[in-house]
């Protein structure tokens, strides 16, 4: 990412997405996560016109599937049991994020069309030049897991679940559409983690002070911890720099425990629970949750 100008890469990527935003990328690849030890070494398809971006296609070397939230182990084993070598492979997502969005990026001005051929064309030959094993490309938009079809590429489906607002004015109003059963059922689980003394606040982008990253990353670590035995991907410090790149863009729910009395004095409340969300346009992207403290029902009030 050091060798491609900031300003260029945003304006071609056009959109908020944030997970191809520069400063994204970067704090990933700045911080480790995305370098040749740990596995990720990047090989951005970049397209010039002269001296100018005009299209790009985040692409990483990759030599191992961790990270990636899509699970081909399978067929990495299929490769080995017959003498083939499966690692390293390409492969175009956002790493260590299952969000679909924007993969190839081309400048308003360009022909999208075009554009679209050539990159697809110089991947394959890529590949070849460098004899990976395969392409994988995670979580495009429809239009250009089409066109990859087209080339000759498999589509392999998942299965996600998004949230809609269908102009709901409340939570309340979202309730309304539930069953009286099911209705009853979420108030009293809500009403369960309020008489615990739990307190909710929303902090966004630079109202996350430095204590509160680090309490955020301990609730990280911990939720890691305790689903795959390790203490993460991603480092504090990834944290902290992403946190500077693009902070208008992340919002964090964090809970306190305490008993209603000085409710927003900070030096009273304790944070037992934090999660962490990343932001565009339309759309809030769930990413990280943690705590310190078994409340029942905590995880669905914080996150959802």
């Amino acid at each position: 990412m050091s060798q491609i100008d900031e300003q260029e890469w945003n304006s071609v990527l056009q959109v908020e997405y944030p997970f191809l935003k520069y400063g994204f990328l970067w704090a990933l690849e700045s911080t480790g996560a995305t370098v040749k030890s740990s596995g990720w070494q990047p090989q951005h398809l970049t397209v010039y016109r002269g001296s100018v971006l005009v299209a790009f296609l985040p692409l990483y070397l990759k030599y191992h599937s961790y990270g990636e939230y899509v699970f081909d182990w399978s067929w990495a084993e299929a490769y080995e049991r017959n003498g083939q070598t499966y690692y390293p492979k390409l492969l175009s997502c956002v790493p260590y994020t299952p969000a679909t969005g924007p993969r190839l990026c081309i400048a308003s001005s360009e022909d999208k069309d075009l554009i679209t051929t050539y990159v697809i064309e110089s991947l394959l030959a890529h590949a070849r030049a460098i004899k990976v094993s395969s392409i994988h490309v995670l979580f495009p938009e429809k239009a250009l897991n089409q066109r990859l079809q087209e080339s000759g590429l498999s589509s392999r489906l998942g299965t996600q679940f998004h949230w809609f607002n269908q102009d709901y004015e409340s939570f309340g109003g979202f309730l309304e559409t539930f069953s009286s059963r099911k209705r009853k059922n979420v108030r009293k689980e809500r009403k369960n983690v309020e008489k615990q003394g739990v307190q909710f606040r929303v902090l966004e982008g630079e109202s996350i002070d430095a204590s509160m990253w680090k309490t955020f990353y301990s609730f990280y670590q911990r939720t890691y911890l305790k689903r795959s035995g390790h203490g993460g991907y991603l480092s504090q410090a990834f944290f902290e720099a992403v946190a500077e790149a693009i902070p208008s863009q992340l919002v964090m729910v964090v809970a306190f425990d305490g008993d209603g009395e000085g409710a927003g004095d900070s030096e009273v409340e304790e944070p037992i629970a934090a999660a962490l969300y990343f932001r565009d346009q339309d759309t809030l992207y769930g990413r990280y949750w943690g705590c310190q403290k078994d409340v029942e029902f905590l995880h669905f009030e914080t996150c959802y």
